[in-house]
This record gives structure tokens, C-alpha cells and sequence, in this order.
């Protein structure tokens, strides 16, 4: 299977367009189960990658994730520490490689390139899966059933912990930073349909963070997060700019402003009310049954 590996050729608007690229640039298709198998070793593959090569890439990462999650005899199966290292190279190499990318730099703003975009969204949901998999599945469990009487897992001991947050926050940055009249505008036309099941999984993680950074009660001695004090100051900054991009947009809330889990679930709420994927109603509802729950202490 091979695609163009240049963005001029994947995006020509007609087929003359496309020879007349092709004739004048250097040409080289990719061979994209080669360049898989290089990534899944960890390894970078030194070649110009389109957008949608890459984003065919970090899907088979995704899926390979899920599926090894999904076939565990586990009911919320906890990865094995060899595996997740040997993902977290091949995650490293693609991210390296979508870095490369002449699109990447412009990513975050309003007019990105919609796939490099959703190539984002699955490498946020590869980390959710890949390092919060048990807990994430807990979460949305109690979403999608409000009356169940699972609890709210508790802050994982295995520091990769932040790694997940880290990009859960970066990602609700991204969003404010594009904005969310833009999204809601332009999200049946410019953003995939990969965007609102990440934003579903960012804003239940984001809210069980916070919500149990809030309540964190230990001596610093105590916490699962000591000796963590830079990677916790990186996460609060981007906390910090998200609440200042949220009140320079003046999106009206009228709960306690300062209040950063009921602010996420609030925006996320609002990022899925105008999408056209039917889904997204459901995503919607869950996120309100989670919020109430929040509000009421019972998880």
C-alpha cells in the first residue's frame, strides 16, 4: 500500500494538477506497511510523510493499543510495562515524524489542516488508552450509567500518570485557542469525526483530575505525586492559560468561574452540542449525568 508522500500530490485539486506535481517533483511513494513496521520498532523512518500517511499511521498505533486493551481477560485491564514502553517508542517516533511535517507548526490555530489535526486527537487518545486505560474505562462507565455504584478510581501510582494529563491539558488549550464559536461553526465541515470521542475522553479525564487534585488531602510525603513537583507546575501553567483564554472568550458560564472541573465539563458540553455525528448527543448527555455527579460528591 502506498500513498503520495507529498502533500502537493495528496491535495491536487484535479488529476492534471496531480501529473504536472508529480512530473516536476521528486517523487517518492511510501510504502506505508514498511513505514509502519519501522514505527512499531521505535524507529524514526527518515521519509516525507502526507498528512493523511501520517494520520493512517498513528490510527494503527491507536487501533493496536485498543485491541491488545480490548482482548485482555481483564474487565479494565491494566497494560503490561514491557508493551507500554515498546508503544511509547513507536508513539515517540510518529510524533517525531508529524513534527517534521511543513503543517505541524500551525496546528493549533484556525486555519490548521484538518488531518494534521486529527492526528493530534489520536495521539491524545493512544496515551489515554495506553497509560489510563482501566481508569478511563471506569470513568466513562459511570457517565454512561450515572446510578452505577462504581467509585471514582484513584490517582495511579505510575508517574506516566502526568504524561497523560499533560497532553489532556495541552489538548484543552488547543480547543480555546481555536475557540469555540469556530468550532462549533466549522465542526461539520473542518474537524473530523476522531475529534469529539477525544474531547469526550479529555473531559472526563481533565474533570477526575482536578477533582481529586482538590480533594487531595495527603501530607506531601504521602502522595503518589511526590518528587513530581516540576511536571505538576508545567500541568498548572497550562491550567492557567486555559482559564484565560476561556474568560477572554467570554463564554458564559454561571457557575463559580474559578472552578476548573465544572468549567471543563461545561466547555467540552458545549465543544459536542453542534456536531453532526449523532454520537456526540450521547457523549453530551454522559457528560452531564458525570457532571451532576461531581457537583452531589458521589464519586
Amino acid at each position: 500500500m502506498i500513498v503520495p508522500s507529498n502533500d502537493s500530490l495528496w491535495r491536487a485539486p484535479s488529476a492534471k494538477e496531480w501529473a504536472h506535481n508529480k512530473e516536476w517533483q521528486a517523487y517518492k511513494p511510501v510504502n506505508l506497511v514498511e513505514t509502519s513496521r519501522r514505527v512499531f520498532t521505535g524507529e524514526f523512518p527518515a521519509v516525507p510523510m502526507s498528512s493523511f500517511g501520517l494520520l493512517t499511521l498513528i490510527g494503527a498505533l491507536v487501533a493496536n493499543i485498543c485491541a491488545r486493551e480490548r482482548y485482555s481477560p481483564e474487565m479494565a485491564p491494566i497494560l503490561d510495562r514491557e508493551y507500554c514502553a515498546k508503544m511509547e517508542r513507536s508513539l515517540q517516533a510518529w510524533e517525531t515524524l508529524w513534527r517534521s511535517h511543513p503543517h505541524a507548526e500551525g496546528t493549533h490555530s484556525i486555519k490548521s489542516d484538518p488531518l494534521m489535526s486529527d492526528c493530534l486527537s489520536l495521539l491524545n487518545s493512544a496515551h489515554h488508552h495506553l497509560y489510563m486505560g482501566q481508569e478511563l474505562q471506569i470513568l466513562k462507565r459511570i457517565a454512561k450509567e450515572p446510578e452505577c455504584h462504581l467509585a471514582v478510581p484513584n490517582i495511579p501510582t505510575d508517574k506516566k500518570i502526568l504524561v497523560v494529563i499533560k497532553y489532556a491539558a495541552t489538548s484543552w488549550l488547543a480547543d480555546t485557542v481555536t475557540g469555540a464559536a469556530h468550532r462549533q461553526r466549522k465542526a461539520a465541515f473542518e474537524f473530523g469525526g476522531l475529534g469529539p470521542m477525544v474531547a469526550y475522553e479529555t473531559a472526563l479525564i481533565i474533570s477526575w483530575w482536578l477533582s481529586l487534585r482538590q480533594s487531595l488531602t495527603l501530607p506531601p510525603s504521602a502522595s503518589v505525586l511526590e518528587g513530581e513537583k516540576e511536571s505538576l507546575e508545567a500541568i498548572d501553567h497550562l491550567f492557567q492559560d486555559i482559564l484565560k483564554e476561556l474568560d477572554e472568550q467570554c463564554i458564559s458560564f454561571d457557575g463559580d468561574r474559578s472552578d476548573l472541573v465544572s468549567r471543563a465539563l461545561f466547555h467540552y458540553r458545549v465543544l459536542l452540542g453542534q456536531w453532526v455525528w449523532p454520537y456526540t448527543n450521547a457523549m453530551n448527555h454522559a457528560l452531564q449525568a458525570f457532571a451532576s455527579r461531581l457537583c452531589q460528591g458521589e464519586v
